[in-house]
């Protein structure tokens, strides 16, 4: 796919405009229906003096005006900025600020307490409803303006985990070749269905909103209330006859501990794709049962460069290795695996990820920091091996390898280990800090229905395969879900924040004995 993606937009409504482009709550969309709501809002952006280059906030959960108002950005050769609007109030200011946002679009009147504080910042929020619903004859002769590849389309933000979010710029070109090999790699049709499932500010989204239109296929969107119910997700998958499923592996975790019958298996699924952290090995074994006709990818990337490896689970999951590698190297990315001295590491030995290729980002927004990208090549702070065979493993980040007592400690290995007992639904692990030791580390565990465990219990199970000093410190174990951030992940900083004040509550017991 040579083409940019508002140039696909273009050919499918001449080509078919009768098809199916998007369908949001039970409402199916045309291309031609598309293109014209998204013209709309480019007219009305166009009129309030919006200019090429900008940076336009997203502030909608996700609908049919929600992606038709990324397809109205792009139109004018702006740049959309996702914001979750379950975001704390200092974040969503700190990327208002951060973009030099004008303009922010969103589905409804917001909170009195969000629009004076968007107020306060001098930016300016527009009802997408109003220029959706505005009677406009010219709609269907507006034409989207020429963007080069190196134009920014998109901004999202990271995490933060280390401080403030960086707002990674994404653009066009990096698009471009990603869909490419998007396509190929699973071989979409015009025929397929893909499930929305990921928020509009993780990267995953890029794969459901932009792959499905290159393949003139349709988008289905998946709301909130459809991803946090296992049941009516199948329900959103069979009725909607869905071919192409991705996610975060916690949400098809989510299916294997509900699925009721045989019966409520998703027949019509024929590529079942995760990213985004790691695949339990009791949820890959039940897949093939959720998904009898569909072939399983794992596929690693970060968001500051897109999609970088993939592996293809075998037909016969019981055969593919545990822990999983997430695979070979895509066409488009270069890599390099280094030591802490920045040299190449042999095959089978551990080191830092470095990425470069087609998809990696223009930078962080605003970034005066020159380490960021060095020599085209981006550090990601894994921790990757590659066997001869060409499979990379990925061990971890390196913030998640700590010293205690003097020894190196992956938390990664720790929380692959606790996860092979087969006794937990949620496994997750962080440190305190320690005058004495250095850290302190704490796993959270959410034990599976039925199954009862003491922090002796566990204490005994870590002893048999792990080092003595890699054993947690403490164990908390709690039956309700661990809360997760936007794009599905645990969120270990509101974990530690919980661990935290049940400490306090319960200072006055032993450590090792306290539960959440």
């Amino acid at each position: 796919m040579n083409k940019s993606i508002l140039e696909v937009l273009q050919t499918n409504c001449k080509v078919d405009p009768g098809r199916c482009a998007v369908v949001a709550d039970e409402v199916s969309y045309s291309y031609a229906d598309f293109d014209t709501i998204s013209n709309k809002i480019a007219l009305g952006l166009e009129s309030k003096g919006v200019r090429p280059g900008e940076r336009i906030g997203i502030y909608m959960d996700k609908s049919i005006d929600a992606i038709a108002s990324i397809y109205g950005i792009l139109k004018l050769g702006c740049c959309y900025v996702p914001i979750s609007t379950a975001n704390p109030a200092p974040r969503t200011q700190y990327m208002l600020k951060n973009c030099a946002m004008r303009f922010v679009l969103v589905d409804a009147v917001p909170s009195a307490f969000f629009e004076s504080t968007v107020s306060m910042l001098g930016v300016e929020l527009i009802q997408v409803y109003h220029m959706v619903s505005a009677v406009d004859r010219d709609s269907a002769k507006f034409t989207a303006r020429n963007v080069t590849a190196g134009d920014a389309a998109a901004i999202l933000h990271t995490s933060g985990s280390t401080g403030d979010p960086k707002g990674a710029v994404i653009t066009h070109g990096n698009l471009t070749v990603f869909v490419s090999w998007a396509l190929s790699a699973f071989d979409l049709k015009a025929d397929d269905r893909l499930l929305s499932h990921a928020p509009l500010q993780f990267d995953l989204s890029f794969f459901d909103l932009f792959a499905a239109l290159a393949a003139s296929a349709a988008v289905v969107l998946a709301t909130p209330a459809d991803t946090a119910s296992a049941a009516r997700m199948r329900q959103l998958v069979n009725q909607s006859k869905i071919t192409i499923w991705q996610s975060v592996p916690s949400a098809l975790t989510l299916q294997t501990f509900d699925r009721r019958s045989p019966s409520e298996s998703m027949q019509t699924v024929r590529r079942v794709i995760f990213a985004g952290e790691r695949m339990p090995r009791q949820t890959l074994l039940k897949l093939p049962e959720l998904f009898p006709r569909a072939r399983i990818y794992n596929v690693y990337g970060c968001t500051e460069t897109n999609d970088t490896f993939m592996y293809s689970v075998p037909a016969n999951v019981v055969d593919a290795p545990d822990p999983l590698p997430i695979g070979e190297v895509l066409p488009h990315i270069d890599y390099r695996i280094v030591d802490d001295e920045g040299h190449d590491v042999e095959f089978g030995q551990k080191g830092h990820l470095l990425i470069s290729g087609k998809t990696l980002m223009a930078g962080y927004l605003g970034d005066t920091d020159k380490n960021t990208i060095v020599d085209r090549y981006y550090r990601t702070n894994d921790l990757v091996s590659q066997q001869p065979d060409g499979q990379m493993y990925f061990h971890g980040r390196i913030d998640s390898v700590v010293k205690t007592n003097g020894y190196r400690v992956n938390l990664t290995e720790i929380e692959d280990y606790l996860r092979k007992s087969e006794k937990f639904e949620e496994v997750t692990l962080f440190c305190v800090a320690d005058d004495f030791i250095g850290n302190r580390i704490i796993a959270v565990l959410r034990p599976k229905t039925g199954i009862s465990c003491s922090p002796l219990d566990l204490k005994i199970y870590c002893a048999s395969g792990l080092p003595k000093y890699a054993i947690p410190h403490s164990f908390y174990i709690t039956h309700d879900a661990l809360p997760r951030g936007g794009t599905g992940k645990i969120d270990k900083h509101r974990v530690a924040d919980i661990w935290l004040q049940a400490s306090k509550v319960e200072s006055k017991r032993p450590l090792a004995t306290n539960h959440l």
